[in-house]
């Protein structure tokens, strides 16, 4: 059993695994990997802009992907609108009255005055006729009643015109002010939201992998993109149990990879509490001297061809008993090679002997290569049908 030691390297780097040297007792063996994040939308949307490519190295803020955000852009531009208004409005309040609506109330003013002055000399005159016995009390009870309307109408006029040269009351101002702030809230709001359709770096790394393409639609918290933090990367090492004496966290380190010829400087970050035993892909110098990592690459065609051909193939009924009486073994011959099975109830698969080599078999069928014999067993069925 050993025990589990991270350790953090001061350079990225592009490796498999660390290089140990048996001779050296204090040399110990793991693999370096990278820190992975998995970057995902809060929101549920179809992707309209995928700019991250694997193996592409971003830095924070770079653009990864992008929803379709048309729908949250008119509701963001109808809650603008309305800020908009509402922020006019407040303006209107501030500013007050315009001059020109003040010079008419003092006009409708003086026109009020002017009628009441009016009614009130001919109520004195109707009450001296009264008094005269020429005329009748209704008339003076009517002039009256005429001129306490017209008084009130001026007082009303007046105080309209006072209103106006005073403007908006601070109520009216802080009112309009709370409106505008739950307006300008919403627009932000919306503007928040409209940034969640946007899929960002978080920091520097590379792309690990991209699990969509353009047009699909991305479900909430579904990763969308999976980064490396390149530059901090670490290494899981195995130490046996009985030298783990020696070691502390913050302990230096030197770290040796199979791909550099230098050294690296690292620290022990810290120490598993939980025993293991040593992991099976840890391998022997010679080992890893013919380990090889997978690539896989894509050819595009630049060039269309000026005429597309078919190819046929053709096979004579003699050439193909041939094939399939030189690769297909016979029954008898494949009961004879196999091993014994014991009886079990029925199963759903099948599994081969592990040694493929059988002892005794005809030199004609280790000639054959795999696509012969795919070809022989098909056929064979096709006979064996017909």
């Amino acid at each position: 059993m050993g025990a589990r030691v991270l350790l953090v390297a001061a350079l990225a780097l592009v490796a498999t695994a660390c290089r140990r040297d048996d001779a050296d007792e204090n040399r110990y063996q793991g693999v370096i990997e990278y820190e992975e994040r998995d970057l995902a939308f809060e929101v549920l949307g179809r992707i309209i802009e995928l700019p991250a490519v694997e193996g592409q190295t971003v830095r924070a803020g770079d653009l990864l992907a992008r929803l379709d955000d048309t729908l949250e852009k008119s509701v963001r531009d109808a809650r603008d609108a309305e800020a908009q208004a509402t922020r006019d409005q407040l303006g209107l309040l501030k500013s007050g009255a315009r001059p020109e609506d003040i010079r008419a109330m003092a006009a409708q003013v003086r026109a009020a005055r002017a009628g009441e002055e009016l009614l009130r000399t001919n109520a004195q005159r109707m009450r001296k006729l009264y008094e005269g016995q020429a005329a009748p009390p209704s008339s003076v009870d009517q002039l009256e009643s005429d001129l306490g309307r017209a008084a009130a109408q001026r007082e009303a006029l007046e105080q309209n015109l006072s209103a106006l040269r005073r403007g908006s009351r601070p109520q009216e101002i802080d009112m309009a002010l709370h409106r505008l702030a739950a307006a300008e809230a919403e627009v932000a709001l919306e503007e928040t939201r409209i940034k969640r359709y946007t899929l960002r770096a978080d920091g520097p790394g590379e792309v690990l992998h991209v699990h969509f393409e353009l047009g699909e639609m991305a479900a909430v918290g579904t990763p969308v993109v999976t980064l490396a933090d390149t530059n901090h990367p670490y290494a899981d090492v195995f130490v046996p149990q009985a030298e783990m004496g020696g070691i502390r966290v913050g302990a230096a380190a030197r770290i040796r990879v199979d791909a550099l010829a230098r050294e690296l400087d690292g620290k022990v970050e810290r120490i598993s509490r939980r025993t293991e035993f040593t992991p099976r892909y840890l391998f022997s110098p010679a080992e890893r001297a013919s380990l090889s990592l997978e690539k896989s690459a894509r050819v595009v065609m630049t060039e269309k061809p000026s005429r597309p051909r078919r190819s046929r193939a053709e096979f004579r009924l003699s050439s193909l008993r041939e094939l399939i009486a030189t690769c297909a073994p016979s029954a008898a011959n494949a009961r004879a090679h196999a091993k014994p099975m014991p009886l079990l109830p029925p199963v759903m698969s099948a599994t081969f002997p592990s040694n493929p080599s059988f002892i005794g078999r005809p030199p004609e069928w280790r000639k054959c290569s795999m696509r012969q014999i795919l070809v022989g067993c098909l056929f064979a069925g096709c006979f064996s049908v017909c």
